[in-house]
């Protein structure tokens, strides 16, 4: 028996041992990522099985195990992320249209790669059968029965080759065309027009409930059905107000659901009347079943929808992809985020999770935020003017007395009660009464268009306008032109007395230090000028935001700029955000990519260091001297820990694989509660290939202490007892990754026998990469929560 690794902990720890060689001096690194909040275009959902569930959208594809609480992408090998449409042949195989054609994956998302069908784009998919795949494109339909290594063009009879949707039932395959809809009972040798009695010929899509009964969805024509495999066609649109239908799904043989621009609609009658449920005003691009009574809404700018009772009610799902416009932090964990057409989210735990907060938000594009105290909130919309909440946005009121220009840019307290508001066309109107009434303060001012606006301390105030920055120092009832005219001037943000940063569009950032009567250029290193926001944490250490080029970051105070881009997936930033108590932990809002959290590493060792929160740890690729990153989200923190303790703290296993040294990470659960750690190349995003998941066996070749291998491949397979005696868990690797699993302390048989598996007493796993691996463990213990751990290694690594 190898010799083992003893932790000491009170929780559930998994340990992961990664193997390389060591190259001294790390660096400093910035990693972000997001987990909403909600929102996105969603062009398709495929559901493949009780909780899981795919989403195409432009942005890649999304995935939830668990019915849409939490989504995760899953685009590795994916080259183009406008995903159009998805198809689903079995378990774990699907394919994706995108405009650069079909992409295929074998293992639920983990892996896509690129089919035959390549060089345009594809707005539909359907599987006839097993390898047997159509693809409508603006070429026409294209086929493959080989799971997509060839495609072969079938367009005979085919008078349109737009082909936005397609359909399939044993033996017939029917596509749907702007002149209307098409059939082929020869599996595309020839094509025949079926139009008859379709008096809307705009076919946005379909479904075949049976060779012969099709429901078509049409552009302000509502839904045709046909009984007759399609010799003639009947309007059925009884109750169904909303008559451009961009979806169809079905429930059953007679109860369908129709995505609209108003909502969705359902019929228990196969179309002989519609009743709308309960999600309403809302533009839907897909509809998928998931189970009877459970229903995906994907929509147009605000993401997915779930009903558990046939739309009788929805609730919004998680997903990556909205547009933000604002930002504002209550606490180090409470931030406020303001989009473009859904209104306002709330996070509590760091941005890992968002709640819509919106109630009594009458118009939802929030183009400002402003915190005055715990639960005192203030939003400006675009054409309503600013609603107040004193409940931490549960609740919002109107607050417009007095405020004669209702669209709001930018909203900055000056204490409590005392509140500026920069319009787009009415300058500048403050409040000193909470917003129960507000008075135009623009004496002075030379533009009435406000972008930004900066408090420096009472009375004391900066605007930032379309074309300079003025300054007030008695409260708004005068203004003076600073030093900085001629330039249009999008966010302002203020680091000590007299100190102040401006980011403007096509100027980069300026910098004052005497409160504005002197500016200069600080863009050394800033390759954007289109600077859209600004966060300041210390009179030197900045963060600007561009369209385009992502985050950069100053230490020296603008003087020098470094892009800190690293997991930063969309890089139009529209918003900053810092948490004082931890000011190297910023958020940013993106342009249709959510809200994303990054947090800065300090170097500890010359290989490992760990995020200053503790909620990152990193190790350094070794060979190519970027960095992988350990992310811990939530209430979780992450330690290290080793067996041998080397020079410079760089930490060395017990058995050190022939090729490369081991290096251990304990990754500690504050909470039993469900939690996905990653481990990815900070340089090349490289992740996970390879899955070790969990199942039963028998036990074979016991050895001393209750842990033993499996046959016929031992070096494979590792089992310990479920200690209730009804079999093992297994973690299994297909890349000759081996592992073992030990209970603290030190492991005998009568430990894994008869136990019950409680996940605040710590199981380890010890891994052991003797080859270039990468893996992802998932263990669920008796509550049935799991707990998942993403493991690389890089065949880089020496």
């Amino acid at each position: 028996m190898r010799s083992r690794l003893y932790l000491v902990s009170t929780v559930m720890a998994a340990v992961i041992i990664i193997s390389g060689s060591v190259t001294p001096n790390v660096s400093h690194a910035y990693r972000w990522t997001s987990n909403g909040p909600y929102g996105g275009d969603i062009n398709s959902l495929v559901v493949e099985s009780a909780g899981v569930v795919y989403a195409g959208i432009t942005g890649g594809v999304f995935k939830t195990t668990n019915g849409g609480t939490y989504w995760t992408n899953v685009n590795s090998g994916l080259t183009n992320l406008n995903v159009m449409s998805l198809a689903l042949e079995s378990t774990g195989v699907l394919y994706a249209g995108t405009e650069d054609g079909v992409f295929k994956t074998t293992n639920g998302g983990t892996k896509w790669t690129q089919t035959g069908l390549t060089n345009m784009p594809v707005y539909s998919l359907v599987v006839a059968s097993a390898w047997v795949i159509y693809a409508g494109t603006n070429a026409g339909v294209f086929k493959t029965i080989n799971g997509g290594v060839d495609w072969t063009q079938v367009n005979s009879g085919l008078t349109n080759t737009f082909v936005g949707c397609l359909t399939a039932a044993t033996g017939v395959v029917y596509a749907g065309t702007t002149d209307g809809i098409f059939k082929t009972s020869n599996g595309g040798t020839t094509w025949n027009q079926i139009n008859y009695g379709l008096t809307n010929a705009d076919v946005k899509n379909l479904a075949a409930v049976s060779t012969d009964v099709v429901y078509a969805g049409t552009t302000g024509g509502g839904v045709f059905k046909t009984t007759t495999g399609g010799s003639s066609w009947t309007p059925i649109n009884d109750g169904l107000t909303q008559l451009s239908v961009n979806s169809l799904t079905r429930e059953s043989a007679d109860t369908m659901y129709v995505g609209t621009s108003g909502g969705v609609f359902k019929t228990t009658n196969g179309g002989t009347k519609w009743t709308q449920t309960a999600l309403t005003n809302v533009d839907v691009s897909a509809v998928a079943v998931e189970a009877m009574g459970v229903v995906h809404a994907g929509t147009t700018g605000r993401g997915v929808f779930k009903t558990v009772n046939s739309g009788t009610s929805w609730t919004q799902a998680a997903l990556t992809n909205s547009y933000i416009e604002s930002l504002a932090m209550e606490s180090a964990n409470v931030i406020y985020a303001g989009t473009l057409d859904i209104g306002v989210f709330k996070t509590a735990d760091g941005g890992n999770s968002w709640t819509p907060v919106s109630s009594g938000l009458s118009n939802k594009p929030v183009q400002a935020l402003a915190v005055e105290a715990a639960g005192v909130v203030y939003a400006g919309t675009y054409g309503d003017g600013i609603f107040k909440t004193t409940t931490g946005g549960t609740k919002w009121t109107k607050i417009n007395s007095g405020l004669t220009s209702t669209w709001i840019n930018t909203l900055a307290v000056e204490a409590t009660g005392v509140v500026y508001a920069g319009t787009s066309s009415g300058g500048i109107f403050k409040t000193t009464n909470g917003g129960t009434n507000w008075t135009q303060i623009n004496s002075g001012l030379h533009d009435s268009s406000i972008n930004s606006l900066a408090v420096e301390s009472p009375g004391v105030v900066y605007a930032g306008t379309t074309g300079r920055v003025s300054k007030t120092t008695n409260g708004g009832a005068k203004w003076n032109l600073t030093g900085l005219t001629n330039a249009d001037v999008t966010s302002l943000a203020l680091a000590s007395t007299g100190v102040l940063y401006a980011g403007t569009k096509g100027g980069g950032v300026f910098k004052t230090t005497n409160g504005g009567d002197n500016w200069a250029q600080m863009n050394s290193g800033l390759t954007n000028p289109n600077v859209t926001s600004l966060a300041v944490a210390g009179t030197d250490v900045v963060y600007a935001g561009t369209t385009g080029d992502g985050v950069f970051k100053t230490t020296d105070g603008g003087t020098n700029w470094t892009q800190i881009n690293s997991g930063l997936i969309n890089m139009d930033v529209r918003a900053l955000s810092l948490a004082a108590a931890s000011p190297d932990r910023a958020y940013a809002g993106t342009y249709g990519g959510g809200v994303f959290v990054g947090v800065a590493a300090t170097t500890v060792t010359s290989g490992i260091w760990q995020g200053t929160d503790n909620k990152q740890i990193y190790l350094q690729t070794y060979s190519t001297g970027g960095a992988m990153a350990l992310v811990s989200p939530g209430d979780r923190s992450i330690t290290s820990c080793y067996a041998n303790n080397l020079d410079n703290n760089i930490f060395e296993g017990d058995d050190i694989p022939t090729n490369g040294k081991s290096y251990h990470l304990q990754i500690v659960f504050i909470s039993p509660t469900k939690a996905d750690y990653t481990m990815t190349a900070i340089s090349t995003g490289q992740e996970k290939t390879d899955i070790l998941t969990l199942a039963t066996a028998t036990a074979v070749n016991t050895d001393m202490d209750g842990i033993w291998q499996g046959d016929p491949d031992t070096t494979r397979n590792f089992h310990f007892q479920h200690y209730s005696g009804s079999g093992a868990i297994l973690l299994s690797s297909n890349d000759g990754l081996t592992c073992e699993i030990f209970y603290d302390p030190a492991p005998t048989s009568s430990l894994f026998q008869g136990q019950s598996i409680d996940p605040k007493v710590k199981v380890s796993a010890e891994f052991d990469f003797e080859s270039a691996a990468k893996g992802l463990v998932i263990r669920t213990p008796a509550t049935g929560l799991s707990q998942t751990w993403n493991v690389t290694r890089f065949s880089t690594a020496k």
